[in-house]
């Protein structure tokens, strides 16, 4: 690039202009694809815009070209960690420490790959060294960068029982001049002792400051510092927790898009690439000792994962987006009806979950959203197990309405779109069950769990063909990254069952739920 297009593309990164800036690397791009730094570029403005297929392709495209670029090495890392193919995750972040064994980065990303990889010892190791070299130079990384090592270290300490490690951590480390959010919200849920009135009054002082802003960075802070006192006043001021998680909904209102019908042109499409996926015969295996936990947000999927996962024959992957990946991406587009190349996706998909599993006989994938592609993991994993939990509407809706969800479940926001999106889960979910063999599938009730959940457990383990029996102690030590993280650490029991929440929004809620439900009585006729 020439000093004029280095300035305009600095000029639409600062402003936030990343569309532009993608528009103007690529041009760069196309008339000089052997340029290092102009690839390098393309694949940034890719990833920042969280297009990490894209940006996985350029740089590869970079590392071809020098196979020591840094920037590539740890990047790739990056992307592949969040692609969940985490062989070559490992490689990369190993490749870029080796290059640059002083920055902060790829350890960070190394400890992350540890989390997913449920070696929490390892975890702890990385992360700690990057904490070291962050403390050494923090000036040349980002805030974000400084947010989300401090926040993730912190959950790592807690993993591995160091909770006096962590309270002097936070003492010395977790809001230095500024109240981070995140931490805050941890502190909340998981290290009551760590909190404080003044740290309390502080967020409030803070909240003040900053909810009116337009900022997008400001409005997502002032939306965490919302949620996080929401929770903090649950049991000591109902109304005024309410409130707070109402307002906190209403920032994150003004950085999204939420549009429901989108989600109802999606369910059709979905029901569309189904119907046009080609009959073949391939390997009956396919899917053997998955174990599928599906339900809407909120549903008590976590609370399952953490009794199927009490079993030492089982790996839990936690939520896993690969699987919907497979299927958005390359069996219904790439590979569209071409059978050689829909079992080559389905090939490295398997051996993504063979890299996990090794030497488990079975491995949990859970993902909410996987009970819209129901129908895509019988026909095509079928030696798959699915659990499938559904609980009371209310008492979902009202539970994620609790829970801060910004680059994901954008329909948490509003009671009316919570309505819809379990009116479409309710259709999928029905949809499914009918035009598929369901000797594979389990449907259980949050109630009956919490409620007799011995009996549901030597349920679950005889339809999975575990041969275990729960030890409800040791569940409790099960760890994941949801929101749900410190309620299974609790006893089971059904207090979250009935909850006298949000009790002006139910009726409306209620008749929602029903108008969209009809909507989707009317389409399942004239299908």
């Amino acid at each position: 690039m020439n000093n004029r297009i280095i300035t305009q593309f600095l000029q639409k990164l600062n402003s936030g202009d990343l569309i532009g800036a993608e528009a103007l690397c690529y041009e760069v791009y196309q008339n000089n694809k052997e340029n290092l730094h102009a690839i390098k570029n393309l694949a940034l403005t890719l990833m920042l815009q969280k297009k990490y297929f894209e940006a996985l392709h350029f740089y590869n495209e970079a590392v071809k070209l020098d196979s020591l670029d840094f920037d590539s090495n740890v990047n790739l890392a990056f992307l592949y960690l969040h692609s969940e193919d985490y062989e070559l995750a490992l490689k990369y972040c190993n490749q870029g420490i080796s290059i640059n064994p002083k920055n902060a980065i790829p350890h960070k990303t190394l400890g992350e790959l540890y989390m997913a990889l449920r070696e929490f010892d390892l975890s702890i190791n990385s992360l700690e060294k990057s904490f070291e070299l962050f403390k050494e130079n923090p000036s040349k990384y980002q805030k974000t960068f400084s947010y989300e090592l401090k926040y993730r270290y912190l959950e790592c300490l807690i993993i591995n029982k160091r909770e006096d490690d962590a309270l002097s951590f936070i003492h010395e480390h977790g809001h230095d001049e500024n109240i981070n959010p995140d931490i805050l919200s941890y502190q909340i849920k998981a290290l009551p002792k760590s909190l404080n009135k003044d740290l309390i009054n502080k967020s409030e002082i803070l909240l003040e400051e900053i909810k009116n802003s337009s900022d997008p960075t400001r409005i997502k802070k002032s939306a965490g510092i919302y949620f996080a006192l929401a929770a903090y006043f649950s049991k000591s001021d109902q109304k005024k927790s309410e409130q707070y998680y109402v307002d906190g909904n209403l920032q994150i209102d003004k950085i999204q898009n939420y549009r429901p019908l989108e989600s109802q042109k999606y369910i059709k499409n979905i029901i569309k690439s189904f119907d046009e996926l080609p009959s073949f015969d391939h390997k009956k295996n396919y899917g053997e000792g998955i174990i599928f936990i599906i339900g809407m947000p909120r549903s008590g999927t976590t609370l399952l994962e953490s009794i199927v996962s009490n079993s030492p024959k089982v790996f839990t992957a936690g939520e896993m987006a690969s699987f919907k990946n497979l299927i958005q991406y390359d069996i219904t587009t790439k590979a569209k009806k071409n059978i050689d190349l829909i079992i080559e996706y389905l090939d490295h998909y398997i051996s993504k979950i063979n890299y996990l599993k090794k030497d488990k006989a079975f491995l949990i994938y859970k993902l909410p959203f996987n009970a819209f592609l129901i129908g895509f993991i019988e026909k095509l994993l079928p030696g798959a197990k699915i659990l499938l939990i559904d609980r009371d509407p209310w008492d979902i809706a009202t539970s994620i309405f609790q829970q801060i969800y910004i680059d994901k479940h954008y329909y948490s926001t509003k009671f009316f779109n919570i309505a819809m999106q379990i009116a479409n889960y309710n259709f999928i979910r029905s949809y499914w069950l009918k035009v598929c063999d369901a000797k594979n599938i389990l449907s259980i009730k949050y109630e009956d769990l919490v409620g007799n959940p011995k009996s549901l457990s030597d349920k679950i383990y005889k339809f999975l063909q575990i041969d275990h029996q729960i030890d409800f102690e040791a569940r409790k030590g099960f760890y994941s990254n949801t929101a749900s993280f410190g309620q299974v650490k609790d006893d089971i029991s059904n207090k979250s069952v009935g909850k006298s929440v949000f009790s002006s929004h139910k009726d409306q809620f209620f008749k929602d739920l029903e108008n969209q439900s009809k909507y989707w009585e009317n389409f399942y006729q004239n299908h």
